[in-house]
């Protein structure tokens, strides 16, 4: 179930423009990240489809005739790469990889899901969330991270290098 924040930030989503029209007034990204001890931990990134495609095309200097529903499929090891660069996730001064698991297309938003190495709770958890910033200078990114029965909310803009939270 999705909490209040992640539902009026879908909102925002939905009144903001058209599919694939980049001109939209507002340029956010959610991301919620669930830490686990033992398994996988998981992260969902929440992003406009016209905004990834522009960037991963940018990003590969490839350009893309791909329609949305198809386009991550066509282009999953670039949307992987692009995110793992933009997207930073240390867990004590280990940097960890994020590997693609899934994603859908619900109306004009991707969500695109990948997992991680377990959290050790002892570990602080450092992110740095740049993406989609190289071509949208108003970009914001919101990080919703839960582990057990906490959550930690983070927003990073162009302005914003890294962030730490513990959960110790």
């Amino acid at each position: 179930m999705y909490s209040l924040l992640t539902s009026l930030l879908l909102l925002c989503f939905a009144l903001s423009g058209d599919c694939v029209n980049s001109d939209h007034a507002i340029y956010i990204s959610v991301t919620e990240i669930e830490l686990k001890q033992n398994g996988r931990s998981s992260a969902s990134f929440k992003i406009f489809a016209d905004d990834l495609n522009a960037a991963i095309q940018n990003f590969s200097d490839k350009r893309s005739m791909d329609p949305l529903e198809s386009f991550i499929d066509t282009n999953q090891e670039a949307v992987t790469t692009y995110i793992n660069k933009y997207f930073e996730l240390n867990l004590g001064n280990k940097k960890i990889a994020l590997e693609y698991a899934n994603h859908t297309l619900e109306g004009d938003a991707y969500f695109i899901n990948f997992t991680f190495a377990s959290y050790e709770a002892s570990s602080a958890l450092t992110l740095r969330a740049r993406y989609l910033m190289e071509l949208f200078p108003t970009q914001q990114n919101v990080i919703k991270i839960n582990f057990e029965n906490e959550q930690r909310f983070l927003k990073f803009d162009s302005s914003t290098e890294t962030q730490s939270v513990n959960f110790n």
